[in-house]
C-alpha cells in the first residue's frame, strides 16, 4: 500500500508535536501511586482522532506517546510501558465518533468496560461488584454519551460545537483512562511491575472514584478549546481529507482523497528535517502560552504537510 507524503509528514509532525507537548505537560500522580502519573496534555490526542481520522490518528498517537515515553520525560520507564495504548484509544474513540462510526466506538468503549469487570480486582463479582462500579461508573456515562455527541455534531452553532467536541473529548479521555484501568488490572502489571497486591490494587480503585473524572472533565474543555476553532477553520477546506469532511449540516462521513502520482522516491529525511525544525519552533513558542496559542501551532503543522505534499506529488492532469 502506497504511503502518500502528506500521510508520512502527517504522522512525523503530529507525533514531535505530542513529544513536546509531554515535555511542557502538568503531570499529576495517581493517588496511592506515585509512579503513574497522568500528563494533562494528552487531551491532544482527541484532537488527532478528529483531523487526521480515527486510524491515522490512533497510529500517530501511538508513535507520539512511544517517542514520549523512550525520551525524557519518560526516559523508558518500565512503569509507563504498560498505559502506552492509552492515547491511541483516545483517538481511535474520538475519531470514530466525529466520523459518526458511532456502533465502532461503542464496541470500544463496551470492551474495554466489559474486561475490566473480569479481572482479578472485580473478581468473584460477590464480594467485589463494588469495585467494577467505583473504576468504571464514569467510563459507563461516557459510553453512553456516544450517541448524543453524534447527534450534537449535526449542528453547525458554536455553542453545538463546543458542547459536541467536550464529550468527543471526555469521552476519548475516557477511553484512555479505561485502558489504563485494564491494563493495570493485571497481575503482570500490577504485581510484576509495580509488587502489588490484589488487596492493594482493590485499594487504590476505591479511594478516589470522584478525582480521575475531573480530570477527564479538564481535559475535556481542552479539547473543546483546541478543536473548535481549527475545525472552523478547516471546514471547506482540503485538510479534513485525513478524517472526515464537516458539511453546513454536520459531521459527513465522506473521504475526500485526490489523485496523486508519486515521484517513488522516500520522503522520510525530508520530513524528519520539517519534524526538527517544527519541534524548535514549538519549544520557543509554547514556552510563552500553551493554550490559546495551540491552534495556530496546528495550522503551521498543517501549511508544513501541505508544502510537503506540494513539493513531492503533483495532482495527475486527465
Amino acid at each position: 500500500m502506497r504511503v502518500s507524503a502528506r500521510t508520512e509528514a502527517s504522522i512525523i509532525l503530529f507525533a514531535a508535536l505530542y513529544y513536546v507537548l509531554s515535555i511542557f505537560s502538568l503531570y499529576i500522580p495517581a493517588i496511592g501511586l506515585p509512579q503513574i502519573t497522568i500528563s494533562l496534555t494528552a487531551f491532544i490526542a482527541s484532537v488527532f482522532g478528529i483531523l487526521l481520522g480515527a486510524e491515522l490518528g490512533a497510529f500517530t498517537a501511538f508513535v507520539g506517546a512511544l517517542i514520549a515515553w523512550i525520551l525524557p520525560p519518560g526516559s523508558g520507564s518500565v512503569t509507563g510501558l504498560p498505559f502506552l495504548l492509552s492515547p491511541p484509544l483516545n483517538a481511535l474513540t474520538a475519531g470514530l465518533i466525529y466520523s459518526r462510526r458511532w456502533r465502532e466506538a461503542t464496541g470500544v468503549m463496551a470492551l474495554l468496560i466489559g474486561v475490566f469487570w473480569f479481572s482479578p480486582p472485580c473478581t468473584p463479582f460477590n464480594p467485589n461488584w463494588y469495585i467494577g462500579l467505583a473504576a468504571t461508573w464514569d467510563k459507563i456515562i461516557a459510553c453512553a454519551l456516544i450517541a448524543p455527541t453524534v447527534l450534537l455534531l449535526r449542528k453547525s452553532s458554536v455553542k453545538s460545537m463546543f458542547a459536541a467536541f467536550f464529550l468527543l473529548g471526555f469521552i476519548g479521555n475516557q477511553a484512555d483512562n479505561s485502558w489504563g484501568n485494564l491494563a493495570f488490572a493485571f497481575p503482570v502489571v500490577y504485581n510484576g511491575i509495580f509488587g502489588l497486591s490484589v488487596e492493594a490494587v482493590r485499594f487504590l480503585f476505591l479511594v478516589s472514584p470522584f478525582i480521575y473524572p475531573v480530570i477527564r472533565i479538564i481535559q475535556a474543555i481542552l479539547v473543546a478549546v483546541v478543536a473548535v476553532p481549527l475545525v472552523k477553520a478547516l471546514k471547506g477546506s482540503g485538510w479534513m481529507p485525513l478524517g472526515v469532511r464537516p458539511s453546513e449540516k454536520g459531521v459527513v462521513p465522506t473521504v475526500h482523497l485526490p489523485v496523486y502520482e508519486t515521484t517513488g522516491r522516500s520522503y522520510f529525511i525530508e520530513a524528519v528535517i520539517y519534524m526538527v525544525l517544527a519541534a524548535i519552533s514549538f519549544v520557543g513558542a509554547l514556552v510563552q502560552t500553551l493554550l490559546w496559542f495551540l491552534p495556530g501551532f496546528i495550522f503551521i503543522l498543517l501549511a508544513i504537510i501541505d508544502a510537503i505534499q506540494y513539493h513531492y506529488e503533483r495532482p495527475v492532469r486527465k
